[in-house]
């Protein structure tokens, strides 16, 4: 593998996850399912080495001083024109590219809000490196298209020079963040850091980004997605983070350890602690989540993005005391467990304990039941199987 090569993996790391996060942001708005982006090794070169810091600074001819004007056309422009060459042949939407330019303003401006400057020292060892990247890949098409008749130089100078202190503001506020949340993968650090920085745009720029948007013709709309809500316990709690299981109730950890609720509900994240954010182990949650992600596929944890979590009452599971346990114990006895890979996704509607073994019911929505049992399996009842149950139960 040529040295050019080796650098275009090297700089396109970042960048696949990076634009995929927005990508994701963006169809959440308009419910699209994902699209694969098309992972073109130089076309993501592209867009790590120049675009973050394009749409933050004025593009004016001589690269000047970062203008007064929060959102500009020019800059639109040029990361329009980057987005093209990430997408080869299709042009990405409008939705998108202000999204993606939108959320590097956010992570600028909040880096900055945050106190992440930078000194000469930070920003020449920056340039340096920067220019490097660059040389080594200058004599790829893609480059040459970008460079024009201007060549490295002038580029460099124009476009990556002025935005110095951006990079090294913007590199702080990920490691501040790595640092906040030690047990997270980096990617999904990233992704709360871009989640915090359109929180704070948009507290203070929303009237700015509406004008910008209704001049480009779109509707407005927030560039944090709309999650999905999952319905859980707090098992455990580490640094700035807590560990949900989605279905599991606070009377699990009563009788079971970690491992067993895990084994039985399957479903099991660990999601930032927010600033401000009151949570405990054995606490009842509703948590809004746009996406996870698990380093190891073998695994069952994962680790999540959240848009808001609450605490709820955990009452949903009516506890019943059996009259009759002999004729429960009979009708368990003669229905057909299912071993295996079998999993609760929402908290059970009925439990009861027999023989001291704790026996979840949940009603289907045809109103049918089915069982779980930790120790024997799952089983899914019959119409008549489960009107049976209903009249033992009494429910």
């Amino acid at each position: 593998m040529n040295n050019v090569k080796k650098e275009l993996l090297k700089v396109a790391g970042d960048m696949a996850t990076s634009k995929e996060r927005v990508k994701e942001r963006i169809q959440g708005q308009r419910n699209l399912k994902p699209k694969k982006p098309i992972h073109f090794i130089v076309m993501s070169a592209v867009v790590t080495l120049c675009i973050v810091g394009f749409i933050t600074i004025q593009l004016l001819d001589g690269g000047t001083k970062q203008s007064a004007q929060l959102f500009n056309h020019t800059q639109l422009e040029y990361f329009e024109d980057l987005e093209r060459i990430m997408w080869a042949t299709q042009d990405p939407p409008k939705e998108f590219v202000y999204g993606r330019y939108e959320q590097q303003l956010a992570s600028y401006y909040f880096a900055q809000s945050l106190g992440f400057d930078s000194t000469m020292k930070e920003q020449e060892a920056e340039k340096e490196k920067r220019y490097n990247e660059l040389q080594n890949l200058q004599e790829d098409p893609k480059f040459k298209e970008i460079f024009g008749n201007r060549g490295l130089d002038s580029y460099f100078e124009k476009y990556v020079e002025p935005l110095l202190p951006m990079y090294v503001a913007e590199k702080k506020l990920n490691g501040w963040y790595q640092e906040k949340y030690p047990t997270f993968p980096e990617s999904m650090v990233h992704d709360i850091a871009e989640q915090d920085a359109i929180r704070y745009f948009n507290t203070h720029f929303t009237e700015e980004a509406k004008s910008f948007q209704e001049e480009l013709g779109l509707k407005y709309y927030s560039n944090i997605p709309n999650g999905s809500t999952y319905v859980g316990t707090v098992v455990e709690l580490d640094s700035n983070a807590f560990f949900f299981v989605e279905g599991a109730i606070p009377e699990d950890l009563e009788r079971l350890s970690k491992a067993k609720i895990i084994e039985k509900y399957k479903n099991a994240t660990w999601y930032p602690i927010e600033d401000g954010a009151l949570v405990k182990k054995g606490d009842y949650v509703e948590v809004s989540s746009s996406s996870s992600m698990s380093e190891d596929t073998s695994k069952v944890e994962r680790y999540g993005l959240q848009q808001s979590m609450a605490v709820i009452d955990p009452t949903v599971t009516t506890k019943l005391k059996l009259q009759n346990p002999d004729e429960v114990a009979v009708f368990l006895q003669q229905v057909n467990w299912q071993q295996g890979e079998t999993s609760i996704i929402r908290p059970p509607d009925y439990s009861f304990m027999l023989d001291g073994v704790r026996v979840d019911v949940l009603v289907t929505h045809a109103k049918t039941l089915r069982l779980h049992v930790l120790e024997y399996g799952d089983v899914k009842l019959s119409e008549k199987s489960s009107e049976q149950l209903k009249g033992l139960l009494g429910i």
